[in-house]
């Protein structure tokens, strides 16, 4: 009887240290878990960070289109004579003034 016992006794102190082995595991990938979920929240924040960015650039690229495209459009007005312009000179600085209102998003 003290045999079985003390086989009883050895059993139950191995079945304890396996609980507190897979406890120790269990807290452990606890702790790998939070860290992951920490990463995504910051990768996600810098994501969003960069989006805003990214939008931000493409906006100002589309307004600056729109300045380019008004100045083309004052050239291409001088060149059908619009301004006055011809190749012995005309409303060169009308033009000019024109142009640069267009590439500053004036008109």
């Amino acid at each position: 009887m003290n045999e079985f016992r003390e086989l009883a006794e050895k059993t139950v102190v191995e079945l304890f240290d396996m609980v507190k082995e897979k406890v120790a595991e269990i807290h452990s990938l606890k702790a790998q878990l939070n860290n992951m979920e920490q990463c995504y929240i910051q990768l996600k924040q810098i994501n969003n960070e960069q989006a805003e960015i990214i939008k931000g650039h493409f906006s100002a690229r589309q307004e600056m289109k729109k300045c380019i495209d008004a100045a083309l459009y004052d050239i291409a007005q001088a060149k059908d004579g619009f301004y006055g312009y011809s190749s012995l000179g005309g409303d060169v600085d009308n033009l000019t003034k024109n142009i640069e209102k267009s590439l500053r998003g004036e008109r």
